[in-house]
Parts: C-alpha cells; structure tokens; sequence
C-alpha cells in the first residue's frame, strides 16, 4: 500500500517540477481529479497538501469553484423596553397631633424594622434616592402642593430620573401633619394599605429619605418623603466593550469579504501557472483569516445574547 502512495506522490511531484522547469500549463482540475481518485488511500494530512483549494469549508479557489459566502453571524438582540413601574399611594395628611422630631436615620430604621417583622430583606439607604426625597419635600413646600405629580408635571420617575437613578421599579411615600416621633410617622404609614404595602414590598432593594418642617398654606408642619426603589442594576448588562468589538468584527469580516471577492477576480483573470499558484495560496490563507474571524464573532454574539436574554427575563419578573 505504501508503495503505490510514494508512488503517486512521486509522479505528482515529477508532474510539478517539469511544469515549472519546462513551462508546461498544469491543469489544476486534472491534477485534482487525481488526488481525488487517490483520496481513499491516502491520508488526509498527504492529500490536504496537494488541494491548494483547501477544505470544502474554503471553497476551492480553483478556476471551476465559487467565493466563500458570509458565515451567517446570528442578531444581536436589543434590550427590551424596561416596563418601568411606580408605586405611589395617596398621600398621608395628618390634621391633629403633637409636633416633635423627625429624622431620616430614624425613619429608615423603623422602615426596616417593620420589614423584619414579615421576613423581608432591609432596603439599602441609596444617596441618590436621599437626593430624590429632599427635591421632593422641597418642591412640595416651594410649590404649596401635597401630590406625587407636581403643578409642573413632574412625578416620581421623572424625578428619580432628574437625579440619575435609573430604575426598574419605584415608589413613594407621602406624609403631612405634626408627627411626636419617627415612630408615630411610621405607625400612622403602616395604618394605610397603599403605604403599607410599599415599605413591605420585597421587590424594593433600596431607600431614600426626607424630612422636613416648614411653612405649609400658612401653618408650619412636617413633611416626610419615602423613596423605594429596584435599581436597573438589579438585573445583568451586556458589556458596551463586547458590543463594540462585535461591531469591529462585522466590519473586519464585511473588509474580508471585499478582499476576497477581489483576490478571486484577480484569479480568475489569470492566465501564468506560476502566478495562479501564488493567487491560490494567498486566496486559501485570507478564507483561513476569514473562517477564523467569523468564528470568534459568532462566539461573541453567542456571549452578548445570553446576557441580553437573562437581563430581559430578569427584568421582565422584577416588573410583576
């Protein structure tokens, strides 16, 4: 069996040099129906050798054969439209009752310790939902209103928003009156349902808060703000650096697809042996450069979209 095979080898290889030395034409579509009748005898590394086309996966750059087409590279999903939700029950007025002191410090500890009492997880003092609070108390004596929506418009999420906390759910506190203590604030919070079910509410991660006494339609009195919220953060983010260099990629892959469109023009334009060879060796190691690329960006895509299909589905449950 070895015989025969150095000896095929031998004839193709005496083939060659008396092609080059003589300048003989060498037709490449004979010399590969021989290799191909040969094929089940000889090893695939020996063949390989001799199929300047490479692989069927290259796309034989033979005179006969077709360009390589585009590996599909799959779709990069968009983001889904977060449903971003807000909470916000009717606010709390307090006509009667003793003026004391209020504190915010006061008031996120109470809020956690009712939390505690139904198994549920302590909110996280956020500073941009103390930020939050404070515009909110402020604006509402600046303004002389007691809603969640201001004379201007504005409602939680715009504010939440105006102060860079980006959301998937928020809600909001409300209360008016003269308030002993913190604890009295909470107690009479507790006493509505809507309110209630804000400071229980498990899907909430963090808080701010905001209190304040002041002139309101002409009697001094206490505000208290409660801003919850579920940070946009809650859920994962494809990295920006791996879309970026997805993008890079399809546009090295479209360059590629050009170069090789126009190598294969130059080979088909060829009529010198010699050169043709050259054109086909160069042609096989673009489509190699080329198969290789299409191969990383598809594990790229494959990458991003897993974390854009969990962040979707995180998103979509936190939103319920």
């Amino acid at each position: 069996m070895w015989k025969l095979i150095k000896f095929i080898v031998s004839i193709i290889i005496l083939v060659l040099i008396l092609s080059y030395f003589f300048h003989i034409p060498l037709s490449f579509s004979r010399l590969n129906g021989a290799i191909e009748s040969v094929r089940a005898l000889v090893p695939e590394q020996i063949v390989s050798f001799f199929n300047l086309g490479g692989s069927s996966a290259k796309n034989n750059a033979g005179k006969s054969g077709s360009s390589p087409s585009p590996s599909p590279l799959g779709i990069i999903p968009s983001l889904q439209d977060i449903t971003q939700k807000i909470f916000a029950p009717t606010p709390l007025r307090v006509e009667s009752g003793e003026s004391g002191a209020l504190s915010r410090s006061g008031v996120i500890s109470l809020t956690n310790s009712e939390r505690k009492k139904v198994g549920v997880t302590a909110l996280k003092e956020n500073a941009l939902l103390d930020i939050d609070a404070e515009k909110k108390m402020q604006d509402l004596f600046a303004k002389q209103y007691f809603e969640h929506i201001s004379p201007t418009g504005v409602g939680p999420g715009d504010l939440a928003k105006s102060v860079g906390y980006d959301y998937i759910l928020i809600g909001e506190n409300l209360a008016l009156g003269n308030f002993k203590d913190d604890q009295t604030l909470l107690a009479a919070w507790m006493a509505s349902q809507g309110h209630r079910e804000n400071i229980l509410q498990s899907k909430y991660t963090e808080i701010g808060v905001s209190v304040g006494k002041a002139l309101y339609q002409g009697q001094e009195t206490w505000i208290a703000v409660q801003e919850f919220g579920l940070p946009a953060t809650s859920c994962p983010e494809p990295q920006a650096s791996l879309k970026s260099r997805i993008d890079a990629e399809k546009i090295q892959i479209a360059s590629i697809e050009k170069s090789l469109t126009a190598k294969r023009a130059e080979i088909d334009a060829t009529t010198d042996d010699s050169s043709y060879n050259k054109e086909v060796v160069e042609y096989n190691a673009l489509v190699t450069d080329y198969d290789a690329l299409v191969k990383a960006t598809q594990a790229d895509i494959l990458d991003y979209n897993d974390v854009v299909n969990a962040s979707n589905t995180c998103r979509q449950k936190a939103s319920i």
